[in-house]
């Protein structure tokens, strides 16, 4: 559940000014872009988010709005204007240290130029804030800076952007037919649960970050989510080697369980809580109501 909110919450960091505009006629047609084709073959985290679907969960959309807000001079388009966001890192510590890129599908074509002219004219008198642009190949890069952060942003298609650190949105651009659409194992994890809004796949326990490190016991790992008409179910497998580790998984997802009873129980039953092992798999699910989620969610 830590881990779902903390990505969750990574995803948004440049989201939520109000300062997006539409499109000139200067953009060219949009066509229809694979997201994953930005995401470098040798990436083990990949995180992906149906917006309008994710941000009906109970709880998360106050939460998530209210973060957004916390760096204004680091949003790049408003929430409700985003169709589908993609955030992929090399390793599931790297997505902890803000090391990720974020692929954004847009609702409607989008003029960067339009929204980075906005920024400097919004920011002109706040010398904290350095908005710089690099060209490279046939496309540009924005960056901007505050004291804290900076943030790059490269136009790849005219519905599409992609952001992150500089290093990281080069990478993306540089990967060309080396991408990780053509891989057997997200294929593979994709299938499962693949009508939640919201899913995170690690595709190597190695280097798995301080969050995950209590359920370390796992080949590969998928965790979702998605709206109910009770609130919202959340789900993690994990994917083992051998039915020992499988059982390894299973006593470390119930002592999540034990500590989720602990923080929501007033507002869920036991049996909204189950830890299951098929074979070399295991599952766990908590089925919860809004008023659960809300707990868990919104900032007290």
């Amino acid at each position: 559940m830590k881990l779902t909110f903390a990505i969750l919450l990574s995803l948004f960091l440049f989201l939520g000014c109000k300062d997006g505009k539409t499109a000139t006629a200067a953009l060219v047609k949009k066509e229809e872009v694979n997201p994953l084709t930005f995401i470098p073959a040798d990436f083990q985290f990949v995180a992906s988010v149906d917006m309008e679907r994710t941000l009906s969960i109970p709880g998360l959309s106050d939460r998530l709005r209210y973060e957004a807000k916390r760096k204004p001079s680091l949003q790049i388009v408003p929430i409700d204007e985003v169709e589908h966001l993609y955030l992929a890192a090399g390793s599931g510590a790297e997505s902890e240290d803000k090391g990720g890129v974020f692929i954004a599908k847009l609702k409607k074509t989008t003029d960067l130029e339009k929204i980075i002219k906005g920024y400097e004219e919004k920011f002109k008198k706040n010398k904290d804030v350095i908005i710089s642009k690099k060209e490279f190949k046939d496309k540009f890069i924005y960056t901007i800076r505050d004291k804290k952060q900076e943030l790059a942003v490269c136009q790849v298609n005219p519905d599409m952007l992609v952001s992150g650190p500089l290093d990281k949105v080069l990478l993306s651009l540089q990967c060309e037919d080396k991408n990780i659409s053509t891989s057997e194992d997200l294929k593979k994890l994709m299938k499962i649960n693949d009508g939640d809004s919201v899913k995170i796949y690690l595709l190597s326990a190695e280097n798995i970050g301080s969050i995950l490190q209590q359920l370390k016991f796992f080949d590969q790992l998928v965790i979702s989510g998605t709206p109910t008409d009770k609130g919202g179910k959340l789900t993690l497998v994990s994917l083992c080697e051998d039915r020992e580790t499988a059982e390894k998984a299973k006593n470390a997802l119930l002592l999540v369980q034990t500590i989720l009873m602990f923080n929501i129980g007033k507002y869920t039953a036991p049996e909204d809580l189950k830890v299951e092992t098929v074979e070399t798999s295991t599952t766990g699910t908590a089925d919860l109501n809004a008023e659960a989620l809300k707990e868990l969610f919104i900032k007290k």
